[in-house]
């Protein structure tokens, strides 16, 4: 993601310590990842991020794992956490700070608002998304990276959608990369049209006429939606799943697929992950019927 930001910047004149940033997979390991990343947060705090970037503001849609992971690197850079109801001050200050970045984490109810003006209410909304609507539009202008990192389905609203991002006069954009971590092909970012690779991380999507270009040059928004992201980190990512797989591999080895998925005596954590038993959908995974071929 910080590769993607330092080129597109480049691309569009701007110099930022984020072009020292390499492809995860040439650090060969986290630690020196992180390193990295430290490396470029010193630069920003004695020196600043240029003029035009400030604020810089990255906004995190989503507080679930993906995103603290996501937020994990993030913290790595010298930064201010503020709330969504502080970023339109923070925008129309006249000298914001550019020693730091700020960092904003979006919640369901500053996604969304009930259509008929009622006030908003988590589970409801989980009940039922069609009584909501998308107020991210408000937000995303003050932006300059988002990540996206929600669960998403077509029946909840989108956070960013093609027309509003068409609406946007030319160059005064202030969003400058999206890295939908989600990867929903045009799911809650309507211009997540495809995922991309660790070789070819970005794409620039132009809403003026949906032409997308791979790499980090152009009109639009850059993209990168690589939806592979653990294997460029495979040591790391084989590792923390070994130890978390561990603790349940007696358990496993031990199950008699012959019982229903009900009477098995599986680890809960086991259950939860299991999409398939006896080779039928259980029922946390139900939903996934209407995306296979009859």
């Amino acid at each position: 993601m910080a590769l993607v930001l330092g080129r597109r910047l480049e691309a569009q004149g701007v110099g930022s310590p984020f072009q020292r940033v390499e492809l995860t997979t040439g650090y060969g390991d986290l630690p020196r990842a992180e390193a990295a990343v430290r490396e470029v947060g010193a630069e920003i705090a004695a020196g600043g991020v240029p003029p035009e970037l400030a604020p810089f503001v990255c906004g995190f849609a989503g507080y679930g794992n993906v995103s603290r992971g996501a937020q994990h690197v993030f913290d790595l850079l010298p930064h201010e956490v503020i709330e969504p109801s502080a970023l339109a001050a923070l925008v129309a200050a006249p000298d914001p700070p550019r020693d730091r970045l700020f960092k904003v984490v979006f919640e369901e109810r500053h996604l969304v608002e009930r259509a008929d003006g009622a006030a908003f209410a988590l589970q409801d909304y989980y009940d039922h998304p069609e009584r909501y609507r998308s107020t991210f539009a408000g937000y995303a202008g003050a932006l300059t990276v988002l990540v996206n990192a929600i669960f998403w389905t077509e029946a909840y609203p989108r956070l960013i959608e093609l027309p509003w991002l068409a609406a946007q006069p030319a160059g005064a954009l202030r969003l400058r990369v999206i890295g939908d971590i989600s990867c929903d092909i045009e799911g809650a970012v309507a211009c997540t049209v495809k995922a991309t690779t660790p070789g070819v991380p970005a794409y620039v999507y132009d809403p003026k006429d949906g032409a997308v270009r791979d790499g980090v040059e152009g009109p639009g928004v850059a993209m990168m939606t690589t939806d592979c992201l653990p294997c460029e980190l495979p040591r790391e990512a084989s590792e923390s799943f070994t130890a978390a797989l561990e603790p349940f591999v007696a358990a496993v080895a031990a199950l008699d697929p012959a019982r229903s998925f009900d009477a098995a005596e599986i680890p809960d954590p086991i259950r939860r992950a299991t999409i398939l038993w006896r080779g039928a959908l259980t029922p946390d995974y139900a939903y996934l019927a209407e995306h296979l071929s009859p």
